[in-house]
């Protein structure tokens, strides 16, 4: 069923389907009949739409699972896992990739340094490459339990923090045999 046409409206903008934006409202909002008045008042011919309610005048009920809300209420963002929102998973993987970027330069000075110092190529590349899994492990236990508030969580930080330390000493390990082996 078509809806009918006003004079002088505003096209109303698509929204999603069964949705529909209302009009933005210029002037006074017209007054609702009350109780109190007369029957008998007949409604003045130059407000014929204030005598039936309007379907734009209520605001529709947002799709439920969706982060929208009408009347103006704050958004709420939809929740992936514990604390961490979709913007929150976005920010740390940029974060990640950042710091990923840091840690292949820095992986590589290393290995440079091992080389320099007639470390083999096989030992400084293991020192370097135990290097960057290291510090990536511990970025992400750190960016990711800032952005999802997981610093509660036995289940995210245990594991994260025994990779880390294992890590570590792969790390101290190969960059003690690298540099006691000659060429």
């Amino acid at each position: 069923m078509a809806e009918p046409t006003r004079p002088n409206a505003a096209p109303v903008p698509a929204g999603p389907p069964g949705y529909r934006i209302p009009p933005p409202q210029t002037g006074p909002a017209p007054a609702a009949p009350s109780a109190a008045a007369p029957s008998s008042a007949a409604p003045s011919s130059a407000a014929p739409s204030s005598a039936a309610p309007s379907r734009a005048a209520t605001p529709p009920a947002a799709p439920t699972g969706t982060a929208t809300t009408s009347g103006g209420a704050p958004l709420r963002e939809p929740v992936l896992i514990g604390g961490l929102t979709q913007n929150g998973a976005i920010l740390g993987a940029a974060a990640m990739l950042a710091l990923a970027v840091v840690f292949f330069v820095l992986r590589g000075a290393v290995r440079s340094h091992l080389i320099a110092n007639r470390a083999t190529l096989s030992s400084a590349n293991g020192a370097s490459w135990a290097l960057f899994t290291f510090l990536f492990v511990a970025a992400f236990t750190v960016v990711f339990g800032l952005i999802g508030d997981f610093w509660t969580l036995a289940s995210f930080v245990v594991p994260l923090g025994v990779l880390s330390l294992v890590t570590l000493v792969l790390f101290v390990v190969l960059f003690n045999s690298a540099t006691r082996i000659g060429r």
